[in-house]
């Protein structure tokens, strides 16, 4: 039986928190976010299906690795939490993101075609040419 299905019987009847169903949340939160819960804390249990609801419910198909974040220009935090396609689309436009930093990936990372852009930098009394690459965001200087 999946979470979402005993969630509400789950949070609102103490009756419904069998240890088999304790033990699945325990199972997919920590698969989910790799951290453990204290499973002496009734509360911790609740705030576990909350987090994991959440997680089903975002249908983005890009997914961030763990323990990568996004922080676009203009402020915010964006996690897999409240990650979209748009976000993950303009971060990857902007290059406030990096495709090396997605688990998922509606196409693969390989196939994003490298568009070659040169910036011009002085540098001490000299020009500089700096290329960049999409696909994997390295720098190199000529």
């Amino acid at each position: 039986m999946e979470i979402k299905d005993y969630a509400r019987k789950f949070i609102n009847n103490p009756r419904e928190r069998t240890p088999e169903r304790q033990s699945q949340i325990v199972k997919e939160y920590l698969k989910l976010t790799g951290r453990r819960i204290n499973i002496t804390c009734g509360t911790c249990y609740i705030e576990a299906i909350l987090t994991i609801i959440r997680h089903m419910e975002n249908t983005s198909k890009y997914k961030l690795k763990k323990g990568c974040i996004i922080q676009p220009f203009g402020g915010g935090i964006i996690t897999n939490d409240n990650l979209t396609d748009e976000i993950a689309e303009q971060a990857l436009r902007d290059r406030t993101a990096n495709p090396l930093m997605f688990a998922e990936m509606p196409y693969d990372p390989e196939d994003l075609k490298i568009v070659p852009v040169e910036i011009e930098v002085k540098k001490r009394g000299r020009k500089a040419k700096i290329n960049e690459s999409i696909s994997n965001g390295n720098e190199s200087q000529d």
